[in-house]
């Protein structure tokens, strides 16, 4: 009984949920129950600074879920000063969400201590060591966040503020890692 596309479904603690176009939805069975009606909720996660919250990439930017008293998932909030679709989101170790674009490259957010706005924004791009603009992924593997595009995977490299080529998952994965 959904419209339109689905672009995720997701188990968290024992709920199913799905990013669509109209909006996202808990899937209980044969029903489905609207609980945020931003549309586009490409991809769904837990924080990892907060097991209470869930943060999603959606065609207009983050959003925020919490937990209620009865363990149901409920929209909390849109994160204020960030418009622009977020395909793929990962939280690092030191807290800052990785977004990325599906044609601008990459984003480095900060937010507040009560994720209500961001507090600053990084733009990455080409000229800081990506492959290209289009098409990056983020992954979050063993640990750290890994970029992937059709020329094979990168890491962050925060001591020189680029990217640079993940050589040993590369090598590898052969063939493989230049497949998108």
């Amino acid at each position: 009984n959904s419209q339109g596309q689905i672009w995720d479904l997701s188990l968290i603690d024992g709920q199913l949920i799905s990013g669509t176009n109209e909006g996202t939805f808990v899937i209980n069975n044969t029903s489905l129950q609207k609980i945020s009606s931003v549309n586009g909720g490409w991809v769904i996660k837990k924080l990892t600074s907060n097991p209470n919250y869930l943060i999603q990439g959606t065609y207009l930017g983050l959003v925020l879920y919490q937990k209620d008293a009865a363990g149901k998932w409920k929209f909390s909030h849109a994160i204020e000063g960030f418009e622009e679709p977020a395909r793929y989101v990962e939280q690092d170790a030191k807290g800052q969400f990785w977004v990325t674009h599906a044609y601008k490259g990459v984003y480095r957010i900060n937010v507040s201590g009560d994720l209500k706005k961001v507090t600053s924004i990084k733009y990455y791009d080409a000229s800081k060591g990506l492959p290209g603009n289009n098409n990056v992924n983020i992954f979050f593997v063993e640990g750290r966040i890994v970029f992937s595009s059709d020329k094979g995977f990168y890491l962050y490299d925060d001591l020189n503020d680029t990217f640079k080529p993940y050589s040993e998952l590369n090598k590898l994965l052969g063939g493989f890692a230049f497949s998108n």
